[in-house]
């Protein structure tokens, strides 16, 4: 017998042997829907970074991880998939997967000085091209001047710059002012 569809169905089977004995056994089958899972979370994340996967539609939920449970943490290093099977309160399956994607971190690097006198400023500048740009200094930009200091301040300065995918990166510099000494005035004698 071959039932479609959903609900009640009544199938009857019949049979008459070779004594020429006969039987018939009717039976109801109620066919239920399967589940409709799905899965939330963040679909693409940075490297380096976590996020968490929540499943949805069923009563119990089995994950490609081996974990079991409607929430799974991950944090995977490279594009991966994936899928859980929830069962319902009748014994019905259903699946959904997601493939999280794994976005690379900017490479950044400070160009410029790490000494100059106290008295003077200097340009740092980093990588162009990000999205965002946040110096300790509170500056927004990819060059920021910096100095005068005072004599043997030595000043660290950090950037953290962010792509167009919202991943950020971090690079710092150390400052090293040197003392200005002024040319000794020759006197004619």
């Amino acid at each position: 017998a071959i039932i479609s569809g959903l609900g009640s169905s009544s199938i009857s089977y019949s049979y008459t042997d070779s004594n020429s004995c006969s039987n018939a056994i009717f039976s109801v089958v109620d066919v239920k829907p399967a589940p409709v899972i799905s899965i939330s979370g963040d679909s693409i994340i940075c490297k380096g970074e976590g996020t968490n996967l929540n499943s949805s539609g069923a009563s119990t939920f089995q994950w490609s991880t081996g974990v079991t449970g409607n929430t799974i943490s991950i944090s995977p290093s490279i594009d991966t998939d994936y899928l859980v099977i929830g069962t319902d309160s009748n014994g019905c399956n259903g699946a959904d997967s997601i493939l999280v994607s794994v976005n690379e971190l900017p490479v950044i690097e400070i160009f410029g000085s790490d000494s100059l006198c106290a008295d003077s400023t200097v340009l740092i500048e980093v990588t162009a091209g990000f999205s965002a740009y946040e110096w300790s200094s509170n500056e927004t930009t990819s060059a920021i001047s910096i100095g005068p200091f005072n004599e043997g301040d030595d000043p660290l300065y950090t950037v953290t710059v962010t792509d167009i995918n919202g991943c950020e990166a971090q690079d710092s510099i150390q400052m090293l002012s040197l003392i200005h000494i002024s040319e000794p005035t020759r006197r004619r004698g």
